[in-house]
């Protein structure tokens, strides 16, 4: 996974943020108000996410991510274009 540091988080882009007590996360953010994003997980279902810690403070995102690298075929890699609504994978 490669992540690039932004300025803030914006709806609909996948991040990676750190919290004290739960360590390094990556989510979807589905909401942006008042410096905190409400993040959500794609298995809803069974996802550990805002719904269960709470809004998480802007300044706990360290970056969205920009590409994923899936492990399958020689050096591949899915790049996300800036607010993508899907994980791109091949």
């Amino acid at each position: 996974m490669v992540f690039a540091r932004v300025l803030g988080p914006t709806e609909g882009s996948m991040v990676v943020a750190e919290l004290p007590e739960h360590g390094l996360i990556v989510k979807r953010v589905a909401a942006v108000t008042n410096g905190t994003c409400f993040l959500l997980g794609d298995n809803r279902d069974q996802s550990y996410d805002s719904r269960d810690f709470g809004p998480v403070p802007d300044r706990r995102v360290l970056g969205r991510i920009i590409a994923v690298w899936t492990g399958r075929g020689a050096g591949r890699v899915s790049t996300m274009p800036a607010g993508s609504p899907k994980v791109m994978a091949d």
